[in-house]
């Protein structure tokens, strides 16, 4: 067996093209828009389709009906409550999953081909009719606001929301709201205000369905058709969240945490909305910057001072807006020069 040197250099590996795959797009009658993406190697078909319904359309009285909303989906639907709904998925080795982010909701499935049209209709019952009984609504306030009380003292968790309620300004900007909610909003809402918020945002004109997998442009076609096309609703085009309220003001942040063993260190900087231009070269930039455990920050602060476990930096590109955000856990005694450094990086 032969040991290389550690300084000596492995041959680089051969380059081998890359060639994406391209989506087959068309739109039904009803304005819902369909991406097809054929991949004929696996027996498996996934769907997602994106709603224009993430938390900043939230206020800070609503906070967290996003996700509550988008919660609901998995309780029942098409007038099996949420345990025959979930026997009805598993039954078809079925799995069903919602997200949310700032600007999006998710519902996605993923199931083998030959059960696709039976998991499907349960998959489009969800998004169009969902149950919302009491039972469902109490369950997922329950667990979300549980879910809250976890992140109060939770040190990274408190940091981001100073740090994105400084960053935008007032606390009526909506990206500088948690898609979590705040426990006051998830309490505070009722199961006739999410049933509201879903009649208004899932809606076909103004949504996108993602189907991958061995199906062709004629099957995604008629499968969408049978269980969408008589989808009605138009979503109202969302205004702006907020331009970040920064000013090109450099700020110094303290959150005392008497007795802390460590300290979060969190910069926030602007950034850019998801239709800038720059947001490829800055997402290639950020790599080398922090996205990597191999980047600049990890190698400095981890590998050569020794002050944290890990540095890291990423891009948050919005509809309207966008910041870069890095962060690092250090050893309180190692504070100030962890930020020095952190600060000469970025």
């Amino acid at each position: 067996m032969c040991i290389r040197d550690r300084d000596e250099r492995p041959a680089d590996a051969a380059v081998r093209a890359f060639t994406p795959p391209v989506p087959d797009v068309f739109r039904l009658e009803n304005g819902l828009g369909v991406w097809r993406i054929h991949r004929p190697d696996v027996p498996l078909v996934a769907a997602r389709l994106v709603v224009p319904a993430g938390s900043s359309t939230d206020t800070l009285a609503t906070s967290g009906r996003a996700l509550f909303t988008a919660s609901m989906l998995r309780e029942g639907a098409g007038g099996m409550d949420a345990l025959a709904f979930a026997e009805a998925l598993d039954g078809l080795g079925a799995t069903f999953y919602t997200e949310v982010d700032r600007d999006l909701a998710i519902a996605g499935m993923q199931v083998l081909h030959r059960h696709l049209d039976e998991a499907f209709g349960l998959f489009a019952s969800a998004v169009r009719d969902p149950l919302f009984d009491e039972g469902g609504w109490s369950r997922v306030r329950g667990r979300l606001a549980t879910a809250i009380d976890t992140l109060v003292d939770e040190p990274e968790h408190l940091a981001l929301r100073v740090a994105r309620t400084a960053f935008f300004g007032d606390r009526g900007v909506r990206y500088a709201l948690p898609v979590r909610g705040t426990r006051a909003g998830i309490v505070g809402l009722s199961v006739d205000a999410v049933r509201a918020f879903h009649a208004e945002r899932y809606r076909p004109e103004g949504s996108v369905l993602l189907l991958a997998g061995d199906l062709s442009v004629e099957e995604a076609r008629a499968l969408a058709e049978r269980h969408l096309g008589d989808w009605t609703g138009r979503v109202r085009t969302p205004g702006a969240a907020g331009k970040a309220a920064s000013g090109g003001t450099t700020r110094v942040l303290l959150v005392d945490r008497p007795g802390a063993e460590q300290t979060v260190l969190l910069l926030v900087l602007p950034g850019v909305a998801w239709g800038d231009a720059r947001r490829l070269p800055l997402t290639v930039a950020n790599e080398a910057l922090g996205g990597s455990f191999t980047s600049r920050l990890n190698a400095r602060l981890r590998e050569r001072e020794g002050t944290t476990y890990g540095c890291y930096s990423w891009l948050q590109p919005y509809r309207h807006d966008g910041l870069l955000e890095a962060s690092a856990a250090v050893q309180t005694e190692k504070t100030g020069q962890a930020l020095r450094s952190l600060l000469e990086e970025a």
